[in-house]
């Protein structure tokens, strides 16, 4: 979907996949009629699905992400990863380094602000895809930013249905090789279900 000045444009999957990608860019929005340099516009991609093996006390998704707005825009080209379940969902911020005190984070309830608490592992440099995974196993919850490990915390994790995955980019962007997965080694690949 596309968000231009508060009116939804719904896309095709024809129209937000290519080979091993998923996302929204230019060529979109030009059809469109939509420049990026005029027009604020966040893009949002949704996936919602019966996940039904994998819950939220023992899950991985992992993905690789990137932002395709142009930075001489003077944006943040931030990005909000969500994973959405029973009753609440998982929120996951990345921006460009400069941009962190925009961030918040948010996970099971609890509310990380990024002007009271340094996130700055998750402000990233857009230029080619960033590598983005969280979990939680045994109660802790853990985000890795480019294979590092950005934020953890303890969960007291209630066993609750993953229903699906959104992701909300401001301007454009893509994703890719998104999975989905358990330590029982049951896993969705989401772009095998989106590409083609």
């Amino acid at each position: 979907m596309i968000d231009n000045d508060s009116i939804p444009i719904y896309l095709d999957t024809t129209e937000i996949s290519e080979e091993d990608e998923i996302g929204v860019d230019l060529r979109t929005l030009s059809t469109y009629q939509i420049d990026p340099k005029v027009n604020g516009i966040t893009s949002s991609l949704y996936y919602i699905n019966d996940f039904s093996e994998v819950y939220t006390d023992d899950f991985n998704l992992s993905l690789e992400i990137k932002n395709e707005t142009d930075n001489a825009l003077g944006g943040c080209q931030e990005i909000e990863v969500y994973m959405l379940y029973d009753g609440g969902a998982i929120g996951i911020p990345l921006a460009r380094k400069g941009c962190i005190s925009n961030l918040n984070l948010m996970a099971f309830d609890q509310y990380i602000d990024g002007k009271k608490n340094d996130l700055s592992a998750f402000g990233v440099e857009f230029e080619s895809y960033q590598e983005l995974s969280f979990g939680a196993e045994e109660d802790v919850f853990k985000v890795w930013v480019n294979e590092d490990l950005a934020y953890e915390m303890p969960v007291d994790n209630p066993v609750k249905a993953i229903k699906g995955i959104s992701v909300h980019f401001m301007g454009t962007g893509a994703i890719k090789n998104v999975v989905l997965k358990n330590t029982n080694n049951i896993s969705y690949r989401l772009n095998e279900n989106l590409v083609n």
